[in-house]
């Protein structure tokens, strides 16, 4: 995937927050990484999905749960792993 596709799929995004409350690694349903805290912005910032990926892309389990529950149908977990890779290998 590219940061196009990436953009696109994320512009769809409506900051519902399922995707994290729904994550099993998640033991805290409020983020505190600064990019969760940005209101009122729809579509959230990439730098918001750019947050969440340092924050839990590594960790990652593949599970789909954040899929099941996204309203947006946006692949979240498919999206976390293809940053993951491009950014381990610059």
């Amino acid at each position: 995937s590219d940061p196009e596709f990436w953009a696109r799929e994320f512009s769809r995004c409506i900051k519902c927050m399922g995707c994290v409350v729904h994550c099993p690694l998640q033991y805290d349903a409020k983020p505190t990484a600064p990019a969760y805290d940005v209101k009122g912005q729809l579509p959230p910032a990439l730098t918001y999905h750019l947050a969440k990926v340092a924050a839990e892309g590594g960790n990652c389990i593949n599970c789909g749960g954040c899929e099941d529950v996204c309203p947006m149908d946006i692949p979240v977990s498919k999206l976390y792993h293809d940053i993951k890779k491009r950014l381990e290998a610059r």
